[in-house]
């Protein structure tokens, strides 16, 4: 690799819905918009190579400061959701206690990427920009844990070189137009099972020994222990707590799987975070009879799955030293958040394994509504009730409308029977 590449400095970080951050290096790899040949066409026939896809043409490629990085990711930000779109959202994550209401999503997304970010692939236009202030790059990246200094330049290369083949090889997985939308859960899996695959194909191509997962999670968890007074560090728990997970649990996913991950990707985080239940079925749940039941003068707001990641950091923001088992059980779930006389209302349906699971976050759920009320500015606690196997989460408002049998289901396993089941959501809510 020639000396100039040698100076590059290599960042990763996981991304908000549609983005894909990626490592990447500084412009001196750039020329008239596309990656140089004399610098990187052997690391793109190394990572081709390694990952079994071949390119079907350039990597378009351009040199960015960092402040017209950030300017991106409010573009690409706007473009994943409206201003409007993206409102909602943050009102649905507020009112589940996700999110803190005097933090701005938006905002906090962006200093926490533009911060460490130094190249990213948008799907959205099949482009790479590379950060040309690179060097000063703050706060701790997953490829950072790839030992060696030389060979961290060309490892964080092949990675985002790789992002780009899967781009091509699995469009249903990184077009924007083809993720479902209100399926924050299957992001997350598949953005799991994106980083993994790069990360575990990345050492192939640069002639790396392949650490065991375990050795992996301790590097990750290494890297971002060390995070003190970046963004990220500041950032509310649902960026904090969630960033390293594709990158730990992904990189986990794909040594076991190799080349069948992408074949057949996760669709739920409870299949990343659990190797035993790396297929396991879970209920897809249809809220529509609970929105047809909405009072007079409620709009839908949100419609969306927390799953059992987000869940885990909802306990873990919200509660002192938490039991894992409290999680640990979920068997699916659904939540629609409204607007009625402008207070945000709200239900959420959870599956468990058993009854007694159920009862496990029922109760400690109880124990935290006080915190969730607080953070949603809400004076009235929320309440959970225990239907079986089901637990109904939902604030006083729609509590008649929630106080009904649990709502149609489907148990799925692929990503195929989901996506339908999401898209097929989708239509009716826009067509009503």
């Amino acid at each position: 690799m020639p000396d100039s590449a040698r100076a590059c400095r290599s960042s990763a970080l996981a991304a908000l819905g549609c983005l894909v951050a990626l490592a990447g290096c500084t412009h001196a790899r750039v020329d008239d918009g596309y990656a140089r040949e004399d610098s990187a066409v052997d690391v793109v026939a190394n990572a081709a190579l390694a990952r079994r896809i071949e390119p079907d043409g350039p990597i378009h490629a351009r040199s960015v400061a960092r402040d017209e990085l950030r300017a991106v990711l409010a573009e690409e930000l706007d473009a994943w959701k409206s201003p409007a779109e993206l409102a909602d959202y943050e009102r649905a994550l507020v009112a589940l206690g996700l999110w803190p209401a005097d933090r701005s999503l938006r905002a906090e997304a962006i200093a926490v990427y533009a911060e460490a970010i130094v190249g990213i692939y948008l799907p959205s236009r099949r482009e790479l920009l590379l950060v040309a202030d690179a060097n000063e790059a703050l706060g701790s990246t997953p490829l950072e844990a790839v030992p060696g200094e030389d060979i961290e330049t060309e490892f964080a290369l092949c990675h985002e070189i790789i992002h780009w083949l899967q781009h091509q090889a699995y469009p249903q997985l990184m077009d924007p137009d083809q993720i479902p939308k209100g399926s924050d859960d299957l992001e997350a899996a598949t953005e799991a099972a994106l980083e993994g695959d790069a990360l575990r194909f990345g050492f192939d191509a640069v002639g790396l020994p392949v650490p065991t997962p375990e050795q992996w999670e301790a590097r990750i968890d290494g890297q971002f222990s060390d995070a003190d007074g970046s963004a990220l560090a500041q950032a509310p728990a649902l960026i904090r707590l969630s960033l390293g997970f594709p990158y730990s649990r992904g990189f986990a996913l794909a040594w076991r799987e190799e080349f069948a991950l992408l074949e057949t990707p996760p669709i739920s985080t409870e299949q990343v975070m659990h190797d035993e239940r790396r297929h396991e079925a879970f209920l897809q749940m249809d809220l529509t009879q609970l929105e047809n039941r909405l009072p007079p003068g409620c709009r839908t707001v949100q419609r969306n799955t927390v799953g059992e990641l987000q869940i885990s950091i909802l306990f873990r923001d919200l509660a002192a030293d938490p039991d894992p088992a409290i999680w640990e059980g979920w068997n699916g779930d659904r939540y629609l958040v409204a607007d009625c006389a402008g207070q945000s209302e709200w239900v959420w349906w959870t599956a468990w394994d058993s009854a007694r699971d159920a009862e496990e976050f029922a109760a400690a759920y109880r124990q935290l509504a006080a915190a969730v009320a607080a953070r949603a500015g809400s004076a009235l606690p929320v309440a959970a009730t225990t239907q079986r196997t089901f637990v109904v989460v939902t604030s006083r408002g729609l509590a008649q409308e929630a106080a009904q049998a649990p709502p149609p289901a489907t148990r799925v396993s692929d990503p195929v029977t989901l996506r339908a089941l999401l898209r097929s959501a989708e239509e009716r809510a826009a067509s009503e």
